[in-house]
C-alpha cells in the first residue's frame, strides 16, 4: 500500500527545511493519478508550458522517470486555473518565465548579512533559509531558486493563505498577496501597488488552495483573511454604517490630525405603539433622541449615536 502524500509535518515551520525540501521534490505522483486531466498535461507538454528548472535532484532514485513531484503538481494546478480563465498559450508561457526565473543563491545570502529586514522583505523567508542552507555546506556559488519555488515553500512553512493577482492586459506582472503584504505596503508607503490591481481587470488566483488536498484540516489549516485596502478605523466604521443601512439618515464623521475620531449615526425608526418607545433606547449609548408627532400621535423618531474610533 502506497504511503499518501501529507504537508502536515511541515505545517508553518522552518523545523526540518532539509526534509520538506528531498519531501516535495521526490517524484511521488503518477499523472494519470492526479486530480487534472491527463490529455491536458500532454497537451501542455507539447505546448512547452510546464517546463520548469528547479536545479534539484532527488534523493531516492527509485520512482518511475514519468512521474512527477509536488512542486511540478503545483505548477500544473496553475496552469489548469490559468486556462480555464482564459489565459493563453502565450500568457501562460511569459508567467512561467517569469516565475521561474533564477535566484543565485549566494549573493542573496551575502545581501542577508548586510540589511537583513530589507532582504527579507525582497526574497522571502523561504528563500533566505535556503540560502544560508547551501552557504553552510559550503555548495559551489551557481546554485539556485526559482521564484515559484519561493512561493509554493511559503505557503508550507508559514501558512500563508497565497493569492496570486494575475492582470489580464499584462499577465507576466502578477502580484503575490498574503497576510502580511498588506502592513508591509502600507509602512513602506506603497498601498499603490495593490490598488493598481485591484483597478484593474485581473483573475485571482487562491494558490494556497492547492495545498489542502494533502492536509489533514484542509482549508481550515490555514488563516484566510479577508483583503481590504481600508485601514482599521475605516473599516469599524464601515461595519457600524452597515448594522442598520435601511433606517440610516445621515453620517458624520470628526476628524483630528487627519484621523477620525468619533462618528455620529443617525437613524429613522417607526414607532408601532408609544409604550414601546423604550425598547428602541439602549442604556449606556452616547445618543440624541429626536421624536417626531402626527395628530397628537408618536410616528417615529430619530436617533443619533456617537461612537468614539
Amino acid at each position: 500500500m502506497e504511503t499518501p502524500f501529507e504537508l502536515d509535518s511541515y505545517l508553518g515551520h522552518f523545523n526540518d527545511p532539509n526534509g520538506l525540501t528531498n519531501y516535495i521534490y521526490q517524484p511521488v505522483f503518477l499523472k494519470t493519478k492526479i486530480d487534472v486531466h491527463y490529455n491536458d498535461i500532454i497537451n501542455w507538454e507539447r505546448y512547452d508550458l510546464l517546463d520548469i528548472e528547479f536545479g534539484i535532484q532527488p534523493e531516492d532514485k527509485s520512482y518511475k522517470k514519468t512521474a512527477i513531484s509536488f512542486m511540478d503538481y503545483a505548477w500544473i494546478k496553475t496552469v489548469e486555473q490559468l486556462r480555464k480563465y482564459g489565459f493563453s498559450y502565450d500568457d501562460i508561457k511569459n508567467i512561467r518565465a517569469n516565475m521561474s526565473q533564477k535566484f543565485q543563491l549566494e549573493p542573496i545570502y551575502n545581501s542577508f548579512i548586510a540589511n537583513n529586514e530589507h532582504a527579507k522583505r525582497k526574497y522571502g523567508e523561504e528563500m533566505i533559509k535556503k540560502a544560508e542552507e547551501v552557504i553552510a555546506r559550503k555548495k559551489n556559488s551557481d546554485s539556485f531558486t526559482t521564484y515559484f519555488e519561493t512561493l509554493v515553500k511559503e505557503v508550507i512553512t508559514q501558512k500563508m493563505a497565497l493569492k496570486i493577482f494575475f492582470d489580464r492586459d499584462c499577465p507576466e506582472a502578477f502580484f503575490p498577496y498574503s497576510g502580511n503584504v498588506q502592513e508591509i505596503l502600507i509602512e513602506e508607503d506603497q498601498m499603490g501597488i495593490l490598488n493598481n490591481f485591484f483597478n484593474r481587470d485581473h483573475f485571482s488566483l487562491a494558490f494556497y488552495k492547492f495545498f489542502t488536498p494533502f492536509l489533514a484540516e484542509g482549508e481550515n489549516a490555514f488563516a484566510n483573511g479577508n483583503i481590504s485596502i481600508l485601514t482599521d478605523d475605516e473599516d469599524k466604521m464601515m461595519r457600524i454604517i452597515r448594522r442598520q443601512y435601511d433606517q440610516l439618515d445621515a453620517v458624520t464623521i470628526r476628524f483630528k490630525d487627519n484621523a477620525p475620531t468619533l462618528l455620529s449615526v443617525t437613524t429613522t425608526k417607526k414607532v408601532a405603539m408609544e409604550s414601546r418607545l423604550l425598547e428602541h433606547i439602549k442604556k449606556g449609548d452616547y445618543s440624541t433622541i429626536e421624536i417626531k408627532s402626527a395628530d397628537g400621535r408618536i410616528v417615529h423618531f430619530e436617533n443619533t449615536k456617537q461612537y468614539k474610533l
